[in-house]
């Protein structure tokens, strides 16, 4: 799925001819909305350190994404997102997951 968001094309900055304003944004939202709910569900039903690694990865090229193109509500419900779990997060015995939320708790500042 990382694979997937790096090269999407409405997660790009350039502009592609069939761009129109709503229609970026909407795609753009949709996007968002469907790797929130992916990400959201793994966090919270997930013991696996893997599977939690992975969806703090996918958070993480998300948001970095969505700042370039400066999409603040998009970026804002990733935000909730991390609230909601990086309290337990930062307690796990994985250093590996403890340094995403390092690195995902800087790029919401």
């Amino acid at each position: 799925m990382t694979r997937v968001l790096e090269r999407l094309a409405v997660l790009s900055s350039e502009q592609m001819e069939v761009d129109s304003a709503g229609g970026r944004e909407q795609a753009v939202a949709s996007v968002t909305a469907h790797v929130a709910a992916v990400v959201d569900f793994t966090l919270k039903n997930s013991n696996q350190v893997r599977h939690r690694r992975d969806a703090l990865n996918i958070m993480d090229i998300l948001i970095k994404k969505l700042k370039e193109l400066k999409y603040e509500d998009e970026v804002n419900k990733l935000k909730a997102i991390y609230q909601t779990y990086a309290a337990d997060l930062s307690k796990d015995s994985s250093h590996e997951i403890r340094a995403k939320l390092d690195d995902i708790k800087v790029q919401l500042k």
